[in-house]
């Protein structure tokens, strides 16, 4: 993927669900994105819900 935009792509809010769906750390999502693992918790606590699953859609209107 290309690193020259430093916001997440929905390619990888996908992966971020994925991955945090299967238990990944935050640390490992961030390896495999190559991002700081900073940048998936913000994102985990941005399209976090009210029953504490991630929303990539609601992470998305949450940043914009």
């Amino acid at each position: 993927m290309d690193r020259r935009s430093k916001h997440l792509s929905s390619e990888e809010r996908g992966v971020i669900l994925a991955e945090h769906n299967r238990g990944s750390s935050q640390r490992l999502i961030g390896q495999l994105l190559h991002r700081p693992a900073s940048t998936i918790c913000r994102e985990l606590t941005r399209g976090r819900q009210e029953d504490g699953t991630y929303c990539p859609q609601t992470a998305r209107r949450a940043y914009d």
